[in-house]
């Protein structure tokens, strides 16, 4: 386990002791009344289902191996202890407020429990929407990192300083290209692919004026690949 789940796990505890002493050290009767009825049970029951919720909630989302999704996940760890809150107040209420019949505790605690369930599936659905998101624009980004790793490369395999000029402003172009994809690039990209692996080959066969002449075709590519980027917009 995590030290920031056992860590939570210690506080979460802490959190749900306190209530519990609160609650049951507080006197069994006033005026006349005791306070262990049914609505007091009823109350207890959410409100300890409202906890147990939030620690469940809390612990899936630490022990997550993407650092990423368990950042979109913090609107769901602010619902899930807003929905606690909520409910300490209601069934808080509830258990101060008596005699009062049973079913109208029942029904308050099940209207704060509904509305915190609707609000946690919303933040539910907008990370997978937000992380849906994320995994198309790394696909969608995966072509020009890839070919400006490979011109990074080049760079350093080159072998004199007017071939590895040439790689350094391949390179720099790649780099600064738009990194957006789409099925409309494929032609450009493909043949800026195709050019590449001529350009590689020219510098590492240290033939200077292949290379001069290849790399002069690829950053024509990488213009028109850029142009009808920004057309796609």
């Amino acid at each position: 386990m995590k030290k920031s789940s056992i860590a939570y796990l210690i506080g979460w505890l802490a959190a749900i002791g306190l209530f519990n002493v609160v609650t049951f050290v507080t006197p069994n009767e006033v005026n006349g009344v005791s306070k262990f009825d049914g609505l007091f049970w009823v109350s207890y029951i959410f409100i300890t289902v409202a906890f147990i919720a939030q620690l469940v909630c809390v612990l899936l989302t630490i022990r997550s191996d993407s650092l990423q999704k368990t950042f979109y996940s913090m609107s769901m760890l602010q619902v899930s202890v807003t929905s606690v809150i909520v409910m300490l107040v209601v069934g808080g209420l509830c258990m101060a407020i008596f005699p009062i019949p049973s079913w109208i505790g029942i029904i308050v605690c099940s209207i704060a429990l509904a509305i915190n369930i609707w609000a946690y599936v919303k933040a539910v659905i907008a990370v997978d929407a937000v992380s849906a998101i994320d995994k198309k624009i790394k696909v969608k980004t995966m072509y020009i990192k890839m070919l400006t790793v490979d011109a990074q490369v080049l760079t350093t395999t080159a072998g004199s300083d007017e071939l590895r000029a040439l790689a350094n402003k391949i390179y720099e172009a790649v780099r600064y290209s738009d990194p957006m994809s789409d099925a409309a690039l494929a032609d450009v990209e493909g043949r800026m692919s195709e050019e590449f692996s001529h350009f590689s080959d020219a510098v590492n066969g240290a033939d200077l004026p292949a290379a001069q002449a290849s790399a002069q075709k690829l950053n024509t590519l990488i213009s028109e690949r850029n142009a009808k980027c920004r057309l796609l917009k």
